[in-house]
């Protein structure tokens, strides 16, 4: 997440950070990089419809994993007729 490292990941996975970006998360992750997180997961949600969504770990981004746990639900019930199948 070091600006100076920038050049190890690619802008399309890993958008720069507003220069100065004040609204950092308590593990140190920019509040855009975040949003961009979320974004780019719900999209693989919507496009390949997983069962089981894996993170290798804890919830990420506590309120956007959250959100994100929500969106999965959600678009789950609404392609199996009301019932949750998603895990």
């Amino acid at each position: 997440m070091d600006p100076a490292n920038a050049d190890v990941c690619h802008e399309a996975a890993c958008p720069p950070f507003a220069q100065g970006e004040l609204q950092w998360g308590p593990d140190g992750t920019p509040d855009s990089w975040r949003r961009h997180w979320l974004l780019r997961i719900q999209d693989l949600v919507d496009q390949y419809q997983p069962d089981l969504p894996y993170t290798d770990g804890a919830l990420p981004f506590e309120e956007y994993g959250l959100r994100l746990v929500s969106h999965h639900y959600n678009e789950s019930a609404w392609r199996h007729g009301g019932k949750v199948e998603a895990v």
